[in-house]
Parts: structure tokens; C-alpha cells; sequence
């Protein structure tokens, strides 16, 4: 049986669980347990006592159902993003459209599965990858939240004569968007040091301190 709050540990696997899912939830946990995949789980209900808890004591991997009507998960992950929590988190959802995707990643989230109730075997997996320090999400669904970032908003235009790399101009459009170097290497599949190492090298290359200072000085119309 899955412990509260009050037996949370780092390092633990940890699911974050909508009120309204309970069956879901359970199952995925029984399912999580005959495959003996995490060391211990721990359910909570969104509230500030759980984000005070998570802080505390951060374990390993949160996982956040979307799918509630009654509490908003993206809330949620955005609250624990704005006090500093720096582990990961994984999104489940049984929408998969560019405006889920979008808020998924610009919260702060760093893997998106979609929500399967009747076969738990992709989730179950997905969580062997992120311990083993891979993405779990299929090229295709990296590529669709890379588009929908991408059209939501019209990138500043660079001047050719800057010189970056195409690696590099990725990187920068994702920087813009206010997605996290770590959630950007996450999307991908490139470690948290080579995506700062990259930033290191756009600022050198633009002779800047900051995003902020490209933004003025680098726009064109």
C-alpha cells in the first residue's frame, strides 16, 4: 500500500495523484509495484501542504495527472517551479493537443506521457528510462512540442552575421519561449551541461549577459 506524505524520503519515486482519478491511480500504482520499479511511492492530493512536503524533502521523480476538473495540475507544477523545486516531473494526460503540450513544458514539466487507463506497461517503462537518465517520450511527440513552441509566438529573427550553429539557434528559440535549460535537454535528448555550455556560447557569440540583451539587441524587424 502506497505511504503518505509523512513517510516521504529523497529519492523516492513519487506520484503526485488528481483527487478525482482514484481507480486510475490505484491501478497504476499496483502495476508500478508487481514490477517492483520504484523503492517507495507516495500519494497526495494538490495542496500547499504536499508542495511544503515535496521541497522538504524532494524525491526523485514527481508524476502529475492533468486530467482533474477539479484542481489544476499545470498550477500545481508551476508553483513547485517558482519555489525553486528542481527535480523532475513527469505529465500524464489523456489530451495530447499542441495547447497541453505547450502548458505541459512551459510550467516546468520535463517528460509528457500520454494517459493510457487500460495498459500500463508504456508508463511503466517510461519510468525505467528516467531513472536510467533517458527520455521516454517517442521522437514524434518531441517533434510536436517542439512545432507547437515554435508557432505560438514569432521568434525574433537573428542577423546571419552572428554565427550560430543550428544546435545553437534551437536552443535560443527554446531559451526565448522561457523553457529551462534542463527541460530543454531533456526535449532533446542532450544533457542539462551541453545546453548550458551551448547558452555559454550563444551569449559569447552575441557578446551579451543575458536573453534579455539579445532580445534588444539582436531583433530585426
Amino acid at each position: 500500500m502506497p505511504n503518505n506524505l509523512k513517510n516521504l524520503s529523497s529519492g523516492d519515486f513519487l506520484l503526485a495523484i488528481a483527487e478525482c482519478d482514484d481507480i486510475y491511480t490505484t491501478n497504476l500504482v499496483n502495476s508500478l509495484a508487481l514490477e517492483n520499479i520504484a523503492q517507495k511511492i507516495v500519494r497526495f492530493k494538490y495542496n500547499g501542504y504536499a508542495i511544503s512536503k515535496l521541497l522538504l524533502r524532494p524525491p526523485e521523480l514527481i508524476v502529475v495527472d492533468l486530467d482533474s476538473q477539479e484542481v489544476s495540475g499545470i498550477g500545481f507544477i508551476r508553483r513547485l517551479r517558482e519555489l525553486k523545486f528542481s527535480k523532475s516531473i513527469l505529465v500524464l494526460s489523456s489530451q495530447s493537443d499542441d495547447s497541453v503540450l505547450r502548458d505541459t513544458f512551459y510550467s516546468g514539466a520535463n517528460y509528457f506521457l500520454h494517459k493510457n487507463k487500460s495498459n500500463f506497461s508504456e508508463f511503466n517503462m517510461a519510468l525505467k528510462m528516467i531513472r536510467h537518465g533517458k527520455n521516454p517520450m517517442p521522437q514524434s511527440l518531441i517533434d510536436q512540442i517542439l512545432k507547437s513552441m515554435y508557432k505560438k509566438r514569432r521568434f525574433p529573427r537573428l542577423e546571419p552575421s552572428i554565427g550560430l550553429t543550428y544546435r545553437e539557434r534551437e536552443i535560443f528559440q527554446l531559451l526565448n519561449k522561457g523553457i529551462t535549460p534542463k527541460a530543454i535537454g531533456d526535449l532533446l535528448n542532450i544533457s542539462y551541461h551541453t545546453v548550458r555550455t551551448h547558452q555559454k556560447n550563444i551569449y559569447r557569440k552575441m557578446n551579451v549577459n543575458s536573453l534579455s540583451e539579445i532580445m534588444v539587441s539582436h531583433t530585426v524587424k
